[in-house]
């Protein structure tokens, strides 16, 4: 048992309380910063992630509900345009975790339809192509399929609501909809905003 101070009337109490005998405050255990050992630390909500930050060192991290805790790393923005988002999609194509924005999910979708037909012409120009275009066909379907799960991801849902386009006749217009929905605010259970928005 260790004792700490109450935030709001500055007695010392045991860390085992959930509020202050004398002054009725509600006690929150902050975990000492993993980096420098501070108790001088922070907690915030972003999106839906508690972040702890040190005031003494800046480390940012989590802490999950058994106790340990893990390093927060903010969102990379990605600047995208159709070439990069094209060959994005077969840079990240077993990458079926994280989150994907809008942009790049739809800007590569021209390139990716006239590759696709592309690569259902060639075999009828020569038999040669036949390997090359069965292979660039599940490369792009694997890619697409990982592309809409992140995106999923991104606005909050399980990678599960992809079976939505089973549903007869609004099953399409459903998951169209999944698909040009802005980002989820913040960082989320799979990953932090794409967009940087914390």
């Amino acid at each position: 048992m260790a004792m700490v101070k109450c935030t709001n009337c500055g007695r010392t109490i045991s860390d085992t309380e959930k509020q202050c005998p004398y002054c009725q405050e509600k006690i929150e255990n902050k975990p000492n910063c993993p980096k420098c050992q501070s108790d001088d630390v922070e907690f915030a909500i972003l999106g839906k992630t508690g972040i702890y930050e040190c005031k003494k060192c800046g480390y940012k991290y989590t802490v999950s509900q058994t106790g340990n805790t893990k390093e927060y790393i903010g969102a990379r923005v990605e600047d995208f345009n159709i070439l990069t988002a094209f060959l994005n999609v077969y840079k990240k194509m077993f990458d079926f975790k994280g989150r994907a924005r809008r942009k790049e999910y739809w800007l590569p979708l021209p390139l990716l339809w006239l590759s696709s037909l592309l690569a259902y012409v060639l075999p009828f120009v020569s038999a040669y192509f036949l390997i090359f275009s069965i292979a660039f066909t599940i490369a792009t379907t694997v890619g697409m399929l990982a592309m809409e799960i992140r995106r999923l991801h991104d606005t909050g849902r399980p990678w599960t609501s992809i079976f939505v386009t089973y549903i007869p006749v609004v099953g399409q217009i459903i998951l169209f909809y999944y698909m040009i929905e802005d980002s989820e605010f913040g960082p989320n259970e799979y990953g932090p905003n794409p967009k940087g928005q914390e």
